[in-house]
């Protein structure tokens, strides 16, 4: 009869209620079987790195869930100017690798290369992202950790020496020294001047390969400098700033 029915219907909705609010419970408290608190990221490397040198780190994901995370996925994302330590030519914005299933109390290692560039005592982040899986659910679940370095020194520094204020129609001249940093020969350097509105080139000792403005210096050996001289005329109004 219908009272009976209705009996089974509220038995059955009750029973679907109750076991819902308890796979709720489990999955986000309770025993706390998967969380991403239960992810360990650990990153193992130096605090400074000189920039252009190959950065190597160690990167351990412990997994202390009570359950495995399946189809998960380590990626790493890089600072601007970041190199690949294989090919210092090609941009390494970021990497992506395939861990498989992380059992649990497992540990998994991955270790990834750079060749960090920048300016000196620059502070430079990475940033590592573990994406996983698991069971029962098309979710993609994510724990973050970032490491910080600092570049200790550039394999080549520069310093430019001029005066600080000059008279409209006043010749400038500009000292540059490219001095080299590194332990090994530096190969294909190019400087590159950029001149404000108002500034004429008069000289240059060397000549610019290009343009008043592109010396190709070429090769470095360690320790050896190179010195650019460029002298010049600006014109501008009284108080205005100009930047070189």
């Amino acid at each position: 009869n219908f009272q009976f029915y209705k009996k089974i219907f509220l038995a059955s909705l009750l029973f679907f209620i109750a076991a819902l609010g308890f796979g709720a419970w489990r999955f986000f408290g309770g025993s706390n079987i998967v969380s991403p608190e239960n992810v360990d990221i650990s990153i193992l490397g130096p605090v400074s790195i000189a920039a252009g040198e190959e950065l190597s780190l160690d990167i351990i994901i412990t997994n202390n869930n009570s359950v495995p995370l399946e189809l998960a996925d380590l990626l790493v994302e890089y600072p601007e100017g970041t190199k690949s330590s294989g090919d210092i030519t090609a941009d390494l914005p970021r990497e992506r690798w395939a861990l498989g299933d992380v059992r649990t109390g497992e540990d998994v290692r991955q270790q990834v290369k750079s060749v960090l560039f920048g300016e000196e005592n620059a502070k430079k982040l990475i940033q590592v992202t573990f994406e996983y899986r698991i069971t029962g659910s098309n979710a993609i679940f994510f724990k973050q950790s970032t490491f910080e370095i600092t570049l200790s020194s550039t394999p080549v520094s520069m310093t430019v020496q001029s005066i600080k204020e000059v008279n409209s129609g006043q010749e400038i001249e500009f000292t540059v020294t490219l001095q080299s940093n590194s332990n090994t020969p530096l190969k294909n350097i190019l400087f590159k001047a950029e001149y404000p509105f108002g500034f004429t080139v008069l000289s240059a000792t060397p000549k610019a390969t290009f343009d008043n403005r592109v010396w190709v210096v070429g090769d470095l050996n360690p320790q050896a400098r190179r010195v650019i001289r460029i002298r010049g005329k600006v014109e501008g109004q009284e108080g205005e700033e100009r930047v070189f």
